[in-house]
């Protein structure tokens, strides 16, 4: 994760979060990048897990919208970088709960990796 350890859970406050950012890299070309999380239906989403390498340009507008985009690039030297941006809004906007977000990259050489992003959104304490 930018500026965060992805293998440690992301505990914030609600309306506390922030931009998200997971960087993939790959020594060759990715051929499949996929998210999902069991709450995103429950977020307003049509789905639970979205394709995001490949994906249609409807699809991708679509997940603009609604506060995730990404950034894919290749290398002269046949490397790979995928950084999924899950946006402050969208993250601020997270009901206070667990949300844990499978995030699954796969090689053209056929090899495949998955990484969790375990985001827990406290309550607002409010002080009487």
């Amino acid at each position: 994760g930018v500026d965060f350890d992805i293998a440690q859970t992301q505990e914030f406050t609600k309306g506390e979060v922030g931009r998200k950012a997971i960087i993939v890299t790959s020594p060759v070309e990715l051929s499949q990048v996929t998210m999902a999380c069991d709450s995103l239906v429950e977020l307003g989403f049509d789905a639970l897990s979205y394709e995001l390498l490949p994906i249609a340009d409807e699809q991708a507008d679509y997940l603009l919208h609604k506060g995730i985009n990404y950034v894919y690039k290749t290398y002269d030297d046949g490397s790979s970088n995928f950084v999924l941006n899950i946006s402050a809004k969208l993250c601020n906007l997270l009901p206070a709960g667990e949300y844990p977000i499978v995030i699954t990259a796969v090689d053209i050489d056929g090899l495949s990796r998955s990484e969790t992003l375990d985001l827990i959104i406290k309550p607002i304490e409010v002080v009487e």
